[in-house]
């Protein structure tokens, strides 16, 4: 996390919007990781708010385009080129 700015405080930013305290924390000498303690009741909680910041888990969205015009095409060229991705 030292190379990468800002991941720490994604982390506990999350946790916080999800009402969630903290109890302890632990990083590892690798900084490959970090460990938080929460209470078992938040745990599940917890587990969705950070996957969601951090893009963990699949998202379902609705999208509708009326009238595609060049933005709009462009647009979904652009989503049919990276669905692999998506």
């Amino acid at each position: 996390m030292a190379s990468t700015p800002g991941v720490s405080a994604s982390l506990f930013n999350a946790l916080a919007k999800a009402n969630i305290n903290v109890r302890a924390i632990a990083q590892g000498c690798s900084e490959y990781n970090i460990t938080v303690v929460v209470k078992r009741e938040d745990c599940i909680k917890a587990l969705r708010a950070v996957h969601s910041r951090f893009y963990l888990s699949r998202t379902t969205i609705s999208m509708g385009i009326i009238g595609p015009g060049l933005i709009g095409s462009t647009l979904l060229d652009q989503l049919r080129d990276q669905v692999q991705f998506l």
